[in-house]
């Protein structure tokens, strides 16, 4: 399965002043973040504010980012929802529509207290969508899943064929690289908190990132990486 270098931003959700989605805008946000080194989109997460948003309405906004990304920009769509239901109709959607993949973080209500409640969760979502790379959106500040990612690995391994791996938003570096070092770096380990790529890059991961800061900073957060392939850790 491939393993994503480079940045993947979490773009902010376009409105009008009534509160309606406004799609208009999203070709020239698409071309303003290539143009900024990133690499895709992972649309309706946090910082497109899914979870506010009617099944509709993301579904919407996911067939406007598909067709107009640009050639080789990645569109992976967030389609976790408290509903199970409405997160296996997204996953599907999202593959019929030709995204490049999907996440889904646990839901914020009712809270998941249990990796294989977790496992069970990621299974349904990612077997609706078999033919596209699942990603599990580890972000336990927002939803309170305060669970051990090297364990969920150790689950899903032989267990979801299209698991590719974990975007990663917590503080744990250990953790992180635990899961990056996994069964020689099976999965794909999606750095997801931008203020310390820094320290992930000197551990030797951060090969791929998703970052929502990327909207506003996408050139200082692709500049970091590239000062550090290059040697020049100070500019870094």
């Amino acid at each position: 399965m491939e393993k994503i270098i480079g940045l993947i931003d979490a773009p902010f959700t376009p409105f009008y002043a009534n509160g309606d989605v406004n799609l208009e805008p999203i070709e020239a946000y698409a071309k303003m973040l290539q143009k900024n080194g990133l690499k895709g989109v992972f649309i309706n997460g946090s910082s497109g504010e899914g979870y506010m948003l009617t099944t509709e309405e993301r579904m919407q906004l996911a067939e406007r980012w598909v067709s107009v990304a640009p050639e080789g920009f990645k569109v992976i769509v967030h389609v976790g929802s408290c509903c199970l239901r409405e997160s296996v109709r997204l996953a599907e959607h999202a593959q019929k529509i030709g995204a490049w993949g999907i996440g889904s973080m646990a839901p914020p209500f009712p809270k998941i207290g249990r990796i294989e409640e977790l496992v069970e969760y990621c299974e349904t979502i990612a077997n609706a969508a078999p033919n596209l790379p699942f990603y599990y959106y580890h972000i336990p500040a927002f939803n309170g899943a305060f669970l051990p990612m090297l364990d969920l690995l150790k689950a899903v391994d032989g267990r979801i064929a299209n698991f590719a791996g974990i975007k990663y938003t917590y503080e744990s570096l250990y953790e992180y690289n635990q899961c990056r070092l996994y069964a020689n770096g099976k999965y794909d380990m999606l750095h997801g908190q931008d203020e310390t790529i820094l320290p992930s890059l000197a551990q030797g991961g951060a090969r791929g990132g998703i970052g929502g800061t990327t909207n506003y900073n996408g050139r200082e957060l692709t500049g970091i990486i590239e000062a550090w392939n290059n040697g020049d850790i100070e500019t870094a």
